[in-house]
């Protein structure tokens, strides 16, 4: 016979434990109904052996059952049957049911637990007590067997009965104990992956251009930047080189951290395209040149899909144009004596490392007046759900609003849009990451 572990148990000692104890049981009852039996007449020597019966029948069957549940069941049927054999005792009075109990019912009880291994005892014990109870009250066979199968099934059910209460109650205990114990696991690792996505932030912070930077170049400008997990997919970008401005939102695959883990890659090689190049659509051609060498999209397929949108200006004050190239963002006008907003459409390719053909991303040449205001952003902002009807704000409901906020000034469309975007979700989770960039034009 193989043998097995489970949680400290040996089956096979366990089983053959139980084989031993149950072929026993049948003489140790034989040997307390001739005990009673003699002793009939003597009420108090008679309650006495017949409650020892049980006892030392479950303290052999702890010798085979090393689980607590087990013993604890055990225990349970002691109780039981010790208040059997009492209430009969009290009520009855003749010895026969007294003994009845004693025996039959500790082999009832403990086939609740071992099933097939208890029968034969029960049996024996059945049949010897039936002899006993007929020799010592001269009653026929058919009223003891009455009494027996009554005290069996009330022994039966109470044993049952604290079975379930104490089992229920421990599972009870020992659930809400592992539910705390996994509760506790989880505040921890959520800690620790809070405090690394926090100082992820830091680093990716340390990696934006500051704000004071832009502010100072473009004093009317707004830059609202709302990640969705802690560090975000989205970026902005500024540089300032000879007479012109570079200013960038882009929008990586993802959110959290692998979108971050692509802006920091964004960030860097955006940087070094514009070093080499001051028109757009050349930055972009360079940018995605740049991501097939750290993507390895030429070698690597499962890195297909991985990549930025990226709407980018070159501002040439001292002419009054900006140079305009997008990867899927598009840029938005709105002029100062125009009613509307105006879209230049982008290049309908993602920027992912994959081969282009020379010139893919279109530049665009735009004179602009005083006054004028132009946006760039990623997705976030138009895609965010409503809490009250789950609909999506939709880029037509984000033009109204920046064509009606196009009088105020761009820290005052910041502060509104921020307030707007609340309201509008209703406390609904943020779905993805925001990001708007906008600015106004001074002569």
């Amino acid at each position: 016979m193989s043998s097995y572990t489970y949680q400290n148990v040996d089956f096979v000692t366990r089983e053959q434990r139980i084989r031993f104890i149950s072929r026993v049981i049948p003489f140790v009852d034989l040997a307390f109904a001739l005990l009673i039996t003699l002793t009939a007449q003597n009420k108090m020597a008679v309650f006495i052996l017949a409650a020892l019966n049980p006892v030392l029948t479950v303290l052999m069957f702890n010798s085979g059952f090393r689980s607590r549940y087990e013993q604890q069941f055990n225990l349970a049927a002691v109780v039981t049957n010790t208040i059997a054999i009492f209430f009969l005792f009290t009520l009855a009075g003749p010895a026969a049911p007294v003994y009845l109990m004693g025996v039959t019912f500790i082999g009832a009880s403990c086939m609740i637990f071992v099933d097939a291994y208890m029968v034969m005892p029960v049996i024996g014990g059945m049949l010897f007590a039936t002899a006993g109870a007929m020799w010592v009250t001269n009653r026929s066979a058919l009223d003891i067997l009455i009494v027996e199968s009554i005290l069996i099934c009330f022994t039966m059910l109470m044993t049952k009965i604290v079975q379930f209460t104490m089992f229920h109650g421990q599972v009870v205990v020992e659930a809400n104990s592992q539910i705390i114990a996994q509760k506790h696991q989880i505040e921890e690792r959520n800690k620790d992956i809070t405090d690394s996505l926090n100082y992820a932030l830091r680093i990716q912070r340390a990696e934006l251009p500051s704000r004071s930077d832009i502010f100072r170049a473009l004093p009317d400008a707004m830059v609202l930047y709302r990640p969705k997990d802690i560090v975000s997919g989205d970026f902005y970008f500024f540089k300032e080189k000879d007479d012109f401005i570079y200013l960038a939102a882009a929008d990586c695959t993802g959110h959290g951290v692998p979108g971050a883990f692509m802006s920091l890659i964004g960030m860097e090689r955006l940087s070094d395209a514009v070093a080499k190049s001051d028109n757009p659509g050349e930055i972009l051609n360079l940018l995605n040149q740049s991501l097939a060498a750290s993507l390895h999209s030429n070698t690597n397929k499962a890195h297909t899909y991985d990549g930025l949108d990226i709407a980018l200006c070159v501002i040439d004050k001292s002419r009054k144009l900006i140079h305009y190239a997008g990867a899927n963002r598009p840029l938005w006008i709105r002029r100062q004596q125009v009613s509307g907003i105006e879209e230049i459409k982008p290049t309908k390719v993602c920027i992912n490392g994959q081969p282009l053909e020379q010139g893919a991303f279109a530049s665009h040449t735009i004179p602009y007046s005083e006054g004028d205001a132009f946006y760039m952003f990623s997705d976030g902002y138009a895609d965010t759900f409503s809490g009250d009807t789950n609909k999506k704000l939709t880029s037509r409901k984000f033009k109204e609003l920046l064509n009606n906020l196009s009088d105020k000034s761009m820290y005052q469309q910041q502060h509104y849009l921020d307030q707007f975007l609340e309201n509008w979700r209703s406390g609904e989770e943020q779905t993805d990451d925001i990001l708007v960039v906008g600015f106004k034009m001074k002569v």
